[in-house]
């Protein structure tokens, strides 16, 4: 009997869920794609390039704004609780 391991495992189900969450917000339009040829590698002087636009759905917009409200208030969090540690360290025991 063979057994996955568990880091095996967990990555494959987040890679899972960030491919639905792709499929379902992101629209991904590829325009033009400009390529060289073996005697000719770059266009026009310039290297290979290619024009990509994508679109985020309305729920996608909607989840990046929590998001990042939430790691927005994390950081005050994080830097509050600093200057609340900082001060009480500080602070003069009797006299």
């Amino acid at each position: 009997m063979t057994q996955i391991p568990v880091i095996t495992t967990l990555l494959t189900k987040i890679l899972n869920i960030v491919e639905r969450l792709l499929d379902e917000w992101v629209m991904l339009d590829i325009g033009t794609v400009q390529m060289g040829t073996a005697d000719e590698p770059y266009w026009d002087t310039c290297a290979p390039y290619a024009d990509i636009t994508c679109n985020m759905s309305a729920c996608g917009n909607e989840f990046v704004e929590i998001l990042e409200d939430v790691v927005h208030n994390a950081l005050v969090m994080v830097s509050q609780s600093l200057v609340a540690l900082i001060s009480w360290e500080s602070y003069p025991i009797g006299g």
